[in-house]
Parts: structure tokens; sequence; C-alpha cells
């Protein structure tokens, strides 16, 4: 970023892929002392996880965890979740030091949340919000016209980064720019495990549909 400025480039894309908050959890320093992580508890929490049938984990009685172990878990979580938030906190300060930040459109966000055995599943295997609504924060460029709706998908990045930068939007590109005009459309996000499974959501209603093989 510092480089980009000294250049004085008018138009710059920044990519970052940050895996942080990803299992076994084991936060970065000086989030934690790494000599104390408790190594065997994440070799002995990764066992619980499963496969099975989506429609047998949800029916199925809850999966019996120690909840000491569950709360560790947890805490490495959160911890490793604070970290990379530190991380994006510095780099919004350097945009604002270099006076990049006004006019940046800054889309922060997740490719899916984390299961922690709500209705027994582990990591991110079901279509439970939890999982499929990871956090998003968006920071349109000043004067912008962005509609940035409540639902936004993931999907609608593509068409929203390409009209920011007035290029056209690719013809494969399925997604629809946030803007007052778009299309209403259905929220729709997909499983393929064991089944094959999709959960369609309009209005507000969410529907979870497992497919025959």
């Amino acid at each position: 970023v510092r480089q980009d400025a000294r250049r004085g480039t008018d138009s710059v894309f920044y990519f970052a892929h940050v895996f942080d908050g990803h299992y076994p959890y084991v936060p970065p320093l000086p989030e934690t002392d790494i000599s104390n992580v408790d190594y065997a508890a994440m070799d002995k929490f990764i066992e619980y996880t499963t496969n099975r049938d989506y429609l047998e984990l949800t029916t199925e009685d809850p999966i019996s965890i120690d909840p000491d172990l569950l709360s560790l878990v947890k805490e490495y979580y959160r911890s490793s979740l604070e970290y990379v938030g530190s991380e994006l906190a510095d780099f919004v300060a350097t945009l604002k030091r270099q006076n990049m930040y006004e006019d940046s459109l800054i889309i922060v966000t997740g490719d899916h949340g984390e299961d922690f055995f709500e209705r027994n599943f582990l990591f991110h295997n079901s279509l439970l919000d939890a999982n499929i609504r990871p956090g998003l924060i968006v920071k349109p460029p000043a004067d912008s016209d962005l509609d940035i709706p409540d639902d936004a998908n993931t999907i609608d990045f593509y068409p929203t980064i390409a009209n920011a930068v007035g290029v056209d939007v690719p013809n494969h590109c399925r997604g629809n720019a946030w803007m007052p005009d778009r299309p209403e459309e259905p929220r729709i996000t997909e499983r393929l495990l064991d089944t094959y499974n999709v959960s369609v959501e309009r209005d507000g209603v969410k529907g979870i549909f497992t497919c025959a093989e």
C-alpha cells in the first residue's frame, strides 16, 4: 500500500486471503503463547467430525462431547478471529495514513462460518446460518451510490467491483451488482458431501432440501 501511494497509482486492487480462523484454530502470536497450546485436545476434537447423511445428523440425539474441550476450542477460535481483526484494523489504518481510505471500496468477508456441533455439525458442513452467513463488512467509496443489501451474496462481489471501477461485467458472471435496480432473487447455498443439499431463502424464509442420489 505504501509503495502504491508513493507511486501515485490511481487504481489498485488488493486481495488478501487469511487462514488464521481455520482449524486447528491455533491463535498466532502475540494472541497466545504457542508453548501453552493444547495440541492433544485439538487432535481429540477432530475425532468427532463426521460426514454422515445430512438428515441423519439433524435428527439424531446430540453428540456427546466434553464441554471443557468444546469451550477450549471455541476460545482458540475467538482468539484467532481477534488476531485477524487486529490485522485488518492495521490495514485500514494504513489506507487512512496514505490518504487512500475515502476512495476505497473495502469488502471483508469469509467463505463460510463454523459449526461447533449445532445440530451435530462440526466445522463447515451444514447449511445453518452460523455457517452460510459469515460476517460481512463493506465500506463503499466516498460519494458512492452502492445499495448494499442486508442479505448480500458473495456471488455479487464480482459484478459490484466491476461496476464500481467502470468496466463491463463478464457474461459468465451470474451475480448482480449492488445497485438500486438489481433484480430480487432467492439466496441459494449448496452443500455436496455424501449427499447433495441446497438451501433456498427468500423473504426471511429458508428451506433446506436433500436431493436423492
